[in-house]
């Protein structure tokens, strides 16, 4: 099983323009409105590669009961906490003319103390009920959870036997790395916070994956984003850089989120790294096709797998 906690889950709506200018009114040529979140998006693809999936999320009001509608309605299960503050939405624009994305994210509502502690109990009985799952702590945080939220969720998942797959930023991210997560998954930006320097090369990506394993995680998997995907593991003994062909991309967000999955479902197959990496660029790729994040076909994954190219690096830390 794969078990996708999501605690601050939206509704995305994607819009398209021709084109967008400050201050001007706009028209939509399009609006496409589905279940998001990066936990949600993980939850997708994972799905779309016919593994097993349960998603617990932290919801609220008509919003959130729609996107947990439509998360079930693909043939994931689901868990829900209701909160008194809505689920927030996410909002994108995308201007054809300029072939460019606006990305608009709501922080989500604030959410008392008793329902965070509700939520961390919905979780801890859903991983206590899949033992040996791959568990994938993804998203932010809503506003009153406890910022080490994910901390005692990596320990309880470990003490389950699970394997723990975290993607988080900022004070969320530092406090969890503390817990020893199996497999962390930053962007490059999120890295370069971390780690307060910028990371350019290839050789900055070892460098920084390196430290971070220094300060807990036993396995990074860095999005470089057009450039690929970086994995290292705790010994350094497997540095792996995979690389699509280049794309014509409709739209890049959720293509972390959907090579998370891929590790996910790798992991949870036994596969070896090299085709586990080859698997999760490939999902990236595929999502920078899909009509929304995460909502990717499983056939045009299994078409991009033979065009990523992975190879062996050289750690020169």
């Amino acid at each position: 099983m794969i078990i996708c906690v999501s605690a601050n889950p939206a509704l995305d709506r994607r819009l398209r323009l021709k084109s967008l200018k400050l201050g001007e009114i706009h028209r939509a040529r399009q609006s496409v409105a589905a279940a998001g979140g990066k936990a949600a998006h993980v939850a997708m693809v994972a799905r779309s590669l016919n593994e097993p999936v349960l998603w617990i999320g932290l919801i609220g009001g008509a919003a959130g009961e729609h996107c947990r509608r439509e998360i079930a309605k693909l043939g994931i299960q689901t868990a829900k906490v209701e909160t008194e503050g809505v689920t927030r939405s996410n909002l994108e624009l995308i201007e054809e003319a300029a072939c460019r994305n606006t990305e608009i994210r709501e922080p989500g509502a604030p959410v008392s103390s008793g329902e965070a502690a509700t939520f961390f109990e919905c979780c801890r009985e859903q991983v206590r009920r899949w033992p040996r799952s791959c568990v994938v702590l993804s998203g932010s945080l809503r506003p009153g959870t406890p910022i080490d939220f994910y901390r005692p969720m990596i320990e309880e998942s470990r003490a389950c036997g699970s394997t723990v797959l975290l993607d988080a930023a900022g004070e969320a991210f530092s406090s969890a790395l503390q817990a020893y997560p199996d497999v962390i998954k930053p962007n490059q930006a999120e890295a370069s916070e971390a780690l307060e320097h910028q990371i350019g090369t290839l050789a900055d990506a070892i460098s920084a994956a390196r430290t971070l394993i220094e300060r807990g995680a036993r396995a990074v998997a860095l999005s470089l984003g057009s450039q690929g995907m970086l994995w290292a593991d705790h010994a350094f003994t497997s540095v792996l850089y995979g690389r699509s062909e280049p794309l014509q991309a409709v739209s890049t967000v959720g293509c972390g989120d959907s090579m998370l999955a891929g590790i996910a479902v790798g992991l949870s197959r036994g596969i070896r790294r090299q085709e586990m990496v080859r698997l999760a660029v490939a999902c990236g790729a595929a999502n920078c096709y899909a009509e929304m994040p995460g909502m990717l076909e499983c056939k045009r994954v299994e078409t991009l797998m033979p065009s990523v190219v992975v190879t062996s690096c050289i750690d020169t830390a």
